[in-house]
């Protein structure tokens, strides 16, 4: 750890989050999309691609590369990002879910894109 927040932030964490939205399965992917953005309105300018992976529900993906700073030399870098998000049924609810990997953590969650 570099004592500084931001950095260590940008250089490797992990952020999973799932919330039960009462209602019905959304009905297509563009729906799902829509309740994805919905709950999390910070993904509004994530580039979120569908993933046909045959998973349960809806899932989308979207790598992409922010302005960071590196924790060795405390310069401008581009850290990358991995985002996961889905929708997918639970009773007379929906699960709306998201995981984010910044810097080393998006190495490691790459792989396991469904």
């Amino acid at each position: 750890m570099s004592g500084d927040l931001d950095i260590d932030i940008t250089n490797a964490s992990l952020g999973a989050f799932s919330l039960a939205v009462p209602g019905s399965a959304p009905a297509n992917a563009d729906s799902a999309l829509a309740l994805i953005h919905t709950t999390y309105p910070s993904l509004g300018n994530v580039a979120l691609e569908p993933d046909n992976s045959g998973a349960s529900g809806y899932v989308f993906a979207a790598s992409t590369m922010q302005q960071g700073v590196s924790r060795e030399t405390h310069q401008v870098n581009a850290a990358a990002q991995e985002v996961l998000a889905g929708v997918s049924g639970q009773g007379s609810a929906r699960v709306v879910w998201v995981v984010i990997g910044n810097g080393t953590f998006a190495t490691a969650l790459a792989p396991i894109k469904p």
